[in-house]
């Protein structure tokens, strides 16, 4: 098709308009121009240009192409000479799914509707037209089924129908499992995705470790159910987690972290409370991306946290409703950062310090350790400047943050005592003159007082 573009843009254009009025002709370069193989890098070119114009006069009164004609007019931006073709277009998949993006640009969003289940039924399920670059230059599988059903969800997200949304998006399995993701994740209810996983999605057989090592990746359904896991660990039913991740490796970690949670908050003994907040918060500093990063913004654990995308401002438009601006507020990370589990360990290693004696060398070492999970400067500083205005001298304070010593939480129950002790000898110690001579003064009373109570006695 290239070389057929090439040599019929070099003629001159009578000839070339001449050629173009057999059908055979109009087809190959309606076909060309669609794919938009000939500039697929930079600006359409001058020659190319020049064909649009002498085939969109010399198929005026040709219709056996008139689906192809309407798409090549439509992606020209001549929406009129597009819906005058779609008039003798028939019923065919690209037909419908013209009418139904004219139908989005005047706002006709019934019409639009209705197009595009048409244009769903029109298209196999498993038809192809293989890869093609977007206009920011990334690859794109397009199966138009797919394609048609994800665009028309823009309409259900508008209208509220958030299942069906998603139930479309995710059966395009990998082609849009980012838009999929961002559906499960920030749009439905957590009891709207966990119902909809466990009566379509059962669980698949988990890697071979074998397969793990090799990187090979996850099913879209181990995926969805990682990601339904992760949202029951944000909402805190830990007791229903553990289940939906894919291997048994990941069950025990969320298991575990579920038990610290709730040990942080049933132990009676303080040291108990602090110790299971303290190892609560490693799990989520060192195993955060895989229990309770987000799939997508901010943390993007689909691609394991390397890299992330430009997430669009989130604001009521014309296609998006304040009904999922709401729901996509109410499911933001807490707090709304790259990498938020971190912060999410440090809240917890802040609330086993609140718990621990500020004299005890465990209260120095969760600071510590704290501060070196890679946060913020501003937090980093508030956990030094914390632990100079409250915590105890240790040897190790030099390289606040870098070399930090493992809490040690049994030493810190002796604390509890000589915390208070030790707070109360300070108190007095500008009075300790005083006090020794008024202990001296009770002591020589008493003893007159005993030798008085004698004499009486003794008469």
């Amino acid at each position: 098709l290239k070389l057929l573009m090439a040599e019929l843009a070099a003629l001159p254009d009578d000839q070339l308009a001449t050629l173009l009025n057999g059908k055979p002709v109009q087809q190959l370069v309606t076909a060309s121009l669609i794919s938009r193989l000939g500039w697929s890098f930079g600006d359409q070119p001058p020659s190319e240009q020049k064909l649009i114009k002498l085939l969109q006069t010399s198929t005026r009164g040709s219709l056996d192409n008139a689906d192809r004609l309407a798409a090549m007019n439509y992606q020209q931006g001549d929406y009129a000479s597009a819906k005058a073709f779609l008039e003798h277009a028939g019923d065919g998949g690209l037909a419908w799914w013209l009418r139904a993006k004219l139908a989005m640009r005047e706002g006709d969003r019934i019409a639009a509707a209705a197009s595009y289940a048409k244009a769903a039924q029109a298209f196999p399920q498993n038809e192809s037209w293989g890869e093609r670059r977007t206009p920011d230059y990334d690859f794109e599988t397009l199966q138009p089924k797919c394609r048609v059903e994800g665009e028309s969800d823009i309409l259900a997200l508008q209208r509220g129908d958030y299942l069906q949304a998603f139930d479309q998006l995710y059966r395009s399995q990998d082609i849009y499992w980012f838009d999929a993701a961002t559906v499960a994740e920030r749009v439905l209810t957590v009891d709207e995705l966990k119902h909809y996983v466990d009566t379509q999605v059962p669980a698949p057989p988990a890697l071979t470790q074998e397969q793990r090592d090799s990187y090979v990746p996850l099913s879209v359904a181990a995926k969805l159910r990682n990601l339904l896991g992760r949202r029951l660990l944000h909402e805190e039913r830990y007791e229903e987690a553990s289940g939906y991740f894919d291997n048994p490796d990941l069950q025990a970690k969320a298991g575990r972290y579920g038990e610290l949670r709730h040990d942080a908050e049933s132990k009676w003994w303080p040291t108990k409370r602090a110790s299971a907040y303290y190892h609560a918060a490693t799990v989520a500093r060192f195993e955060g991306m895989e229990l309770l990063g987000y799939e997508m913004s901010p943390d993007y654990a689909t691609f394991g946290g390397n890299y992330s995308l430009e997430a669009p401002e989130l604001k009521v438009g014309p296609w998006v409703a304040a009904g999922e601006v709401q729901r996509q507020q109410a499911t933001l990370a807490q707090p709304d950062e790259r990498f938020h589990y971190r912060f999410v360990a440090t809240a917890l290693a802040s609330k086993a310090a609140d718990l621990l004696p500020h004299s005890s060398q465990a209260f120095a070492s969760v600071l510590c350790k704290a501060s070196s999970w890679g946060t913020s400067l501003k937090e980093q500083s508030a956990f030094y400047r914390r632990y100079v205005e409250e915590g105890p001298y240790v040897v190790w304070a030099g390289d606040f943050g870098h070399q930090c010593q493992d809490p040690d939480f049994q030493s810190a129950d002796k604390r509890y005592v000589t915390q208070v002790t030790d707070a109360a000898r300070s108190g007095l110690r500008p009075y300790r003159t005083p006090l020794q001579i008024g202990v001296a003064l009770a002591v020589v009373a008493a003893a007159l007082w005993l030798g008085t109570r004698r004499r009486r006695t003794s008469r």
